[in-house]
């Protein structure tokens, strides 16, 4: 099932108009499974919202084994900074991203 972005409990508080605005501001992507949203070190500056599928957030351990952190499916938000891990999709899976730009727009900040 794919989700949308009223769908997020964190943004329950917003009304229906803001929603579409945040949607419309938002970058649709679709990723085949196996595929690596982003690595410990990329820059944060977006919010990654997954609306259909699964992720795995894993780290290498000191033995290089693969130690997964978390495995959330969707709909869920989470930014690159708090997973601090390379997110590999378990599934085929569909995000939106909302840069912090858009996010500053939506909460009313110039």
């Amino acid at each position: 099932m794919t989700y949308a972005l009223a769908d997020l409990p964190m943004l329950s508080g917003l009304d229906a108009a803001r929603v579409r605005e945040l949607e419309g501001l938002a970058r649709r992507r679709r990723y085949p499974a196996g595929q690596v949203l982003c690595t410990e070190g990329d820059p944060a500056g977006e919010l990654i919202v997954l609306l259909d599928g699964r992720v795995r957030a894993s780290r290498a351990g000191a033995d290089g084994r693969e130690a997964v952190l978390a495995a959330p499916s969707a709909p869920v938000a989470f930014d690159k900074t708090a997973l601090l891990a390379g997110l590999v999709r378990l599934g085929r899976s569909e995000v939106t991203v909302l840069d912090r730009d858009a996010l500053a727009r939506i909460g009313g900040a110039p």
